[in-house]
């Protein structure tokens, strides 16, 4: 909403009254006040009375129009004309009032009535103008009950172009070049800007983004690049294609009601199988191994001073030897329930292999128990699952654009500031030749499960060592981005709130998927997210799964034949 004000000799409290009515209705962003150098003084009763951020503009200043400009850019809604220095109809006729602020109000002084009552009068400015209503500054009241917000000449924009910036991002937004070198677009948010136009009558061009950071981001000095950019600098009035509610980082836009709840999740490869040469060792985890050692090396030394003790002292250093082989053998053949003889058996050495027993009694049932179970039901590696397992690990995190990041950019979290400080922007026509074999792609989950841009970052046999990350990145709502000072946002608005009201957008989004993505590759990440999270079930026993033990029984040969040469050897070496 923007108003211009014409006034000639009505005080400034009037002027403040009637302004104060105006601008608690319309809540714009900041206002501009035009003057001159001869009226600066009239200007601090204003700065003093209006509770929003103002920019004085002086119309004598050789840069009155860039500065003017520059105002609108900041978000400057309502536009005061505040001593008749310049011709209010002119103004009206200049392009950035005609393209992009073309609801304007206009409060002019009833000059045929000034000498008997005071009385403003106020005009919705469209193609010509028409007393919209009056106000009467002596007892402050209003002609007609009327808002001032919502002007019925509003619902018809009359054909007028309305330029969108978009980049193929499925299901949100596609676009591709026909034969004829005209662009074909699909998208649940094209469907938005379809049905905006096609209630409010206007024509929509289109502009496609699809090399670099397709997104980008806008600077300090309206400049920018990507659809961020188009929308910061003016070039395109708004910007599709799932962009973030991140509005701290573009001062110079709006947003729009929030389109739907995403998700950023990664692609990350599907766990391997464990390899069948670790048969054996899989029934137990590391941990465990290591703790059964242990208790075998204590039990070993256990023995070996029992059995030395309970012999005689005359004991010889040869026969240490043969005790010390006796208990390492003696806790073997425990482990294994295999019969033994105990030769001057104590009743402590009775004792310790009784508690042996047990323990390798319970041991060897759980570990039948566990090896079973790895006979049967495969086993895998551990999958990349939260964000500290994937920063920790040796693939490359990927993305079509840095946006992805935006609104976890100020986190303090270790993790996510090195998946920040690591992540690797890729053009949107390389993302699908990247070497699938280390990389991990960042991308976004909408509310109904699709993985967007899937098609475009994978085929099917790539799709095949893909599946989804369990925890995602962060969350995040979609919106629709417009330059500061678009006037029809509110329109844009009652369209979301509608799409979101009927539940449309889920038909919007299986119509897209069914129409321009693959939705065959859709379905393998799927189901590989579905093969990793239930309980899978037995297989078919294979010679693969003897391989670690016949490795083992291969291992035990050799070391046997060798330690039988060495024997060999030292006992001729000693004739």
């Amino acid at each position: 909403m923007d108003l211009t004000l014409s006034h000639h000799v009505v005080c400034q409290a009037s002027i403040l009254s009637v302004l104060n009515l105006v601008l608690t209705e319309i809540e714009p962003h900041s206002v501009c006040i035009f003057t001159n150098n001869s009226n600066k003084h009239d200007i601090s009763m204003f700065d003093m009375n209006l509770e929003i951020p103002s920019i004085v503009i002086n119309c004598e200043d050789a840069r009155f129009i860039e500065t003017f400009k520059n105002g609108i850019k900041l978000g400057c809604n309502v536009i005061f004309d505040f001593h008749e220095i310049i011709d209010t109809f002119s103004l009206f006729n200049h392009t950035t009032i005609i393209e992009d602020i073309p609801e304007t109000l206009l409060l002019t002084m009833d000059l045929e009535n000034s000498l008997q009552e005071k009385s403003i009068k106020i005009y919705y400015f469209w193609e010509s103008v028409n007393l919209f209503n009056k106000y009467f500054v002596d007892n402050q009241s209003l002609l007609f009950e009327k808002s001032f917000f919502h002007n019925y000449e509003m619902l018809n924009l009359q054909g007028r172009e309305l330029r969108v910036s978009l980049v193929v991002y499925t299901p949100f937004s596609h676009a591709k070049f026909n034969g004829e070198q005209e662009l074909d677009v699909d998208g649940t948010d094209i469907y938005l800007v379809k049905e905006f136009c096609k209630k409010h009558n206007c024509t929509i061009s289109y502009n496609f983004v699809y090399e670099g950071d397709v997104y980008g981001i806008i600077y300090d000095n309206f400049t920018g690049f990507g659809i961020f950019g188009a929308t910061g600098s003016r070039r395109t009035h708004i910007s599709i294609g799932a962009p973030y509610m991140t509005i701290f980082l573009f001062p110079y836009t709006i947003l729009s009601l929030p389109t739907q709840q995403s998700k950023i999740i990664n692609l990350v490869p599907i766990p391997k199988p464990l390899s069948y040469t670790k048969t054996p060792l899989l029934p137990f985890p590391f941990q465990i191994w290591g703790l059964v050692c242990l208790t075998y090396l204590i039990g070993i030394i256990t023995v070996f001073f029992v059995q030395k003790l309970s012999f005689s002292k005359t004991t010889q250093r040869n026969e240490t030897k043969s005790i010390i082989g006796n208990a390492i053998f003696t806790i073997i053949r425990i482990s294994v329930f295999q019969s033994m003889v105990l030769k001057k058996t104590t009743g402590i050495h009775a004792l310790i292999v009784l508690i042996l027993l047990f323990f390798s009694l319970i041991l060897g049932t759980l570990y039948g128990g566990g090896f079973a179970s790895v006979l049967t039901v495969t086993r895998y590696e551990k999958p990349i699952s939260t964000v500290a397992e994937l920063v920790e690990s040796n693939y490359q995190w990927k993305g079509i654009t840095i946006a992805y990041l935006y609104p976890i950019e100020l986190t303090q979290d270790p993790f996510l500031r090195k998946y920040i400080d690591n992540f690797i922007v890729v053009p949107l026509t390389e993302i699908k030749n990247q070497d699938h074999k280390t990389s991990i792609f960042l991308t976004e989950l909408t509310q109904n499960r699709a993985v967007c841009n899937l098609d475009n970052m994978m085929d099917h046999i790539s799709a095949q060592n893909y599946m989804v990350a369990k925890e995602e990145l962060t969350g995040q709502y979609t919106t629709v981005i417009a330059h500061k000072t678009w006037p029809f946002m509110e329109y844009m608005n009652r369209i979301i709130y509608a799409v979101t009201e009927s539940g449309i957008r889920e038909y919007w989004e299986f119509k897209v998927i069914n129409n321009v993505m693959d939705y065959s590759i859709q379905r393998i990440v799927d189901e590989n997210n579905r093969f990793m999270d239930k309980n899978n079930g037995p297989v078919p026993i294979s010679v693969d799964h003897i391989i670690g033990a016949l490795i083992a029984l291969g291992v035990g040969y050799v070391v046997s034949i060798l330690a039988f040469i060495l024997e060999i050897i030292s006992f001729y070496l000693k004739k």
